[in-house]
């Protein structure tokens, strides 16, 4: 079965109005003997990520009116999303911002006026608790922030800290497969990967983000890299993500967008046909062995935002890549001699 032709399974299972589409993308799967994290991963675009649930793509495999399966299923219901929506938000944020900012000074004003805690609450409208705060600082405190832990981990996180304990360097993708496959569980991958990065054991080097100066000499390298097998098989499957992906970044669409979202798709898709140019050549059979050298001179080489593109490509195919997103960039070349 191929993501782009995707044809209805065998045993075909109902799915009722009391569960999830996570639960229900399980019982297909165990109905056609087939394990559950394979077929929640051919429903994402593009296919094989960890991505939402695509009603087309469900409704085709278990061979159902995608009306129907909406009816049944209606988290899965197209969402309409109002442009500007963000902007209006992030204004919105600011207006209030402002206002407190100028409640709070009307209160420190009019108490140097003589007014007392309790009229200044009344007139305007607050608590004297808060009017306690404008005198205190001028500057109204940030909003606090609840910790919720998700309710999808119940019951699962003590598996998450085995398995972290048992292989620390275990991506959280490969936690979420293990999760859905072994404990009949249905956790989204954010949720998984957010609390594996609260209970993840620190390295003993400090964590740091990829364009922030290395910590590691420019020639050295951090570790060794795994058995070539499983690195011709990340590189394979990581040219078949980058081509899913220009795929989807040079389709024509339908809607009005603007030239210069449409520049912006372009440049991405560049970005990435430059990063995959040679790996094909790379896996020819006289240059294998030498695959990892390669793939060290094509990350040091790399500008930052394609080298955040193979890091999070290589997270999302559960691929160790301490290896080679440790190394340093390379260093600049010596400059030419003055004519």
């Amino acid at each position: 079965m191929t993501s782009d032709q995707l044809l209805p399974l065998p045993r075909q299972v109902r799915p009722s109005a009391d569960e999830t589409a996570e639960r229900f993308v399980h019982r297909l799967a165990e109905a056609n003997h087939l394990r559950p994290s394979y077929l929640r991963q051919l429903l994402t675009t593009p296919p094989n990520s960890l991505g939402s649930i695509q009603l087309d793509k469900l409704a085709m495999l278990a061979g159902r009116n995608p009306v129907n399966v909406v009816r049944a299923l209606p988290e899965l219901a197209p969402r309409t999303r109002t442009p500007g929506r963000t902007r209006e938000n992030e204004a919105r944020k600011t207006l209030n911002e402002q206002r407190k900012r100028e409640r709070f000074a009307a209160i420190r004003y009019e108490a140097r006026l003589g007014m007392s805690i309790r009229a200044l609450a009344t007139k305007h409208h607050v608590s004297r608790r808060t009017v306690g705060k404008a005198l205190q600082s001028e500057i109204p405190p940030s909003r606090k922030k609840i910790d919720r832990q998700p309710t999808v981990l119940l019951g699962l996180r003590q598996h998450i800290d085995a398995m972290l304990e048992a292989s620390p360097g275990i991506t959280a993708a490969a936690i979420w497969q293990r999760l859905h496959d072994e404990h009949d569980a249905t956790p989204s991958y954010p949720a998984v990967r957010t609390y594996i990065t609260t209970r993840r054991t620190p390295r003993p080097q400090p964590p740091r983000l990829i364009d922030e100066p290395p910590t590691v000499p420019a020639t050295g390298q951090s570790a060794n890299a795994p058995p070539t097998a499983a690195t011709e098989e990340a590189t394979v499957r990581l040219l078949h993500l980058a081509f899913l992906e220009i795929r989807f970044l040079t389709a024509i669409t339908h809607d009005d967008q603007s030239t210069k979202a449409v520049d912006q798709r372009r440049e991405r898709a560049n970005e990435i046909a430059d990063i995959c140019h040679d790996l094909t050549s790379w896996l020819g059979p006289h240059r294998r062995d030498g695959l990892a050298d390669r793939l060290r001179h094509q990350w040091r080489s790399a500008s930052t935002r394609q080298r955040r593109w193979l890091q999070s490509r290589f997270d999302q195919l559960g691929y160790d890549h301490r290896w080679l997103t440790d190394l340093a960039p390379e260093p600049p070349g010596p400059l030419a001699p003055a004519s």
